[in-house]
């Protein structure tokens, strides 16, 4: 028999290729969940089963290809079990019945730590054992619950769910090329023992097998977890240290062109559900039921993952930004009603769009330029309003929205390169003087920029320039190009 290879950086490979089986999955789930079918049925030792033959049509983990995946309502059997037969294999998980939501919910919500274990053990068979044809036992084996536990293939699977957390944060890290998305990570522990003992002490189950565990196996999986927590750290502040503001064009037309492209998700979203009689989400906002839609459903625009907008009549403010626990948020947006269609208007129209694009300004400078995910954007109580305006993450929302028309251009030259769209651009402003007294006059810009210090009103104007002096010259550019196209 192999020996099983602990090697970190073989933990991090397998996580992530179980991490991409589980996306995988719950996508046939959810499509056929969408369509209105069922999970077939399939038989497995002759025995038909809800379940289905994960292959090349459902993930390119081909590690998992021949792999039955079924689910099972029936109170007595375990959470779930690994069956081999054949150079074949049966994972069977738990799920209060067999509705598919409920299926979704075993992959991804808080019993996703069984499919991780069971999936384990199919790698283990089949890559780090070679043979195909050993058991994993239940529980009445002759060695008994601690000798059960205390098995290599039980001991690796349980490492595994239990150092999820780390393993999970480090394959981001691998995979994710935006460098951007460094924001989404969720920040190392401040200490490690703690954490494991939480974490142990997190599920009834992960206390009982830790405390079946010899002594040996302990200090085995402590080592282990250890050194994935020492190197998630460490890739943590190589990243840390490398992110700063950043008040350069670039910058700031790449975060514009993000949340142009949220905004337009989003209402790209609530069109479809208009279209098809379909409520929105429903979530509560202070006490209130309110509707919502959850960005990770809507847009790939990975910065404003796990972050919920809703649409809230009686908000006390245009706006807010509520960083939550987990590297999450809420925006909430006040609206004239919940209906669908002044939903939709928020995210095109005039005073609502600058709101929207205000409050995820903060979920971006929160994540990226704060990188704590905890720094919150405090209101006006306690505060003078000047000093809430001239905060940091006020004053880079207030530009955003200040410099949209600027920004607009700059996203359009950025994204559109076909020459013919330079006839259906809107030349820039002719004098950068006038467009900037034409944008302060606005009664609630003027409050806000009149409230600003002396120091960060020449900062915003110095920021805008340096945008329009960009547009103007991408705009030149773009025409030349334009007219030698139609020569």
């Amino acid at each position: 028999m192999k020996k099983i290879n602990e090697d970190m950086a073989n933990d991090v490979w397998l996580s992530s290729q179980i991490d991409q089986l589980l996306i995988d999955v719950y996508g046939y789930l959810y499509r056929l969940k969408e369509q209105n079918e069922e999970v077939p049925i399939v038989e497995f030792d002759g025995k038909n089963i809800r379940g289905f033959v994960i292959d090349q049509n459902i993930t390119e983990v081909a590690i998992f290809w021949r792999t039955i995946l079924a689910f099972d309502d029936d109170a007595s059997i375990p959470l779930g079990a690994c069956y081999p037969a054949n150079r074949r294999f049966l994972v069977v998980l738990k799920t209060p019945d067999l509705k598919i939501t409920s299926m979704l919910n075993k992959l991804f919500g808080t019993g996703s730590h069984t499919a991780i274990h069971e999936f384990t053990h199919v790698y283990d068979l089949k890559r780090r054992y070679m043979k195909g044809s050993d058991k994993v036992n239940s529980t009445s084996m002759k060695d008994g619950l601690e000798g059960y536990i205390n098995d290599p293939l039980e001991l690796n699977a349980f490492f595994n769910e239990v150092a999820q957390p780390l393993l999970k944060e480090l394959v981001f890290m691998k995979n994710e090329s935006d460098p951007e998305a460094f924001c989404l990570i969720t920040p190392p522990p401040p200490e490690f023992l703690s954490w494991l003992m939480t974490r142990i002490s997190s599920k009834h189950d992960f206390k009982h097998k830790y405390q079946a565990l010899y002594e040996k196996n302990k200090r085995r999986l402590i080592s282990r977890a250890k050194n994935i927590f020492d190197e998630y750290t460490k890739q943590y502040n190589n990243c840390l240290q490398s992110q700063s503001i950043n008040e350069s064009v670039d910058d700031d037309v790449w975060i514009s062109e993000k949340i142009d492209k949220t905004i337009l998700d989003i209402y790209r979203h609530l069109s479809h559900l208009r279209e098809s009689d379909t409520p929105m989400d429903i979530g509560t906002y202070q006490g209130r039921k309110i509707p919502v839609v959850k960005l990770s459903d809507v847009t790939g625009v990975s910065i404003f993952r796990n972050t919920l907008v809703g649409f809230d009549p009686d908000c006390k403010t245009a706006g807010v930004c509520h960083p939550m626990s987990g590297n999450k948020f809420a925006v909430i947006i006040r609206t004239f009603s919940t209906d669908i269609v002044e939903c939709m208007r928020a995210c095109t129209y005039g005073y609502h769009k600058k709101t929207l694009i205000h409050e995820l300004t903060h979920v971006y400078d929160i994540r990226r330029r704060y990188l704590n995910g905890t720094y919150k954007v405090r209101g006006t109580s306690g505060r003078t309003i000047e000093n809430y305006i001239n905060d940091p993450l006020e004053f880079n929302a207030f530009f955003q929205e200040f410099a949209e028309p600027l920004l607009d251009g700059l996203t359009f030259l950025a994204t559109d390169k076909h020459p013919d769209a330079f006839f259906v651009m809107k030349a820039p402003p002719a004098d950068f003087k006038e467009w900037v007294i034409s944008r302060i006059q606005n009664a609630d810009r003027k409050t806000h920029y009149e409230a600003l210090t002396e120091k960060n009103r020449r900062r915003i104007i110095a920021r805008a320039k340096n945008l329009f002096d960009e547009l103007w010259k991408k705009y030149k550019e773009f025409g030349k190009r334009a007219e030698e196209n139609d020569a």
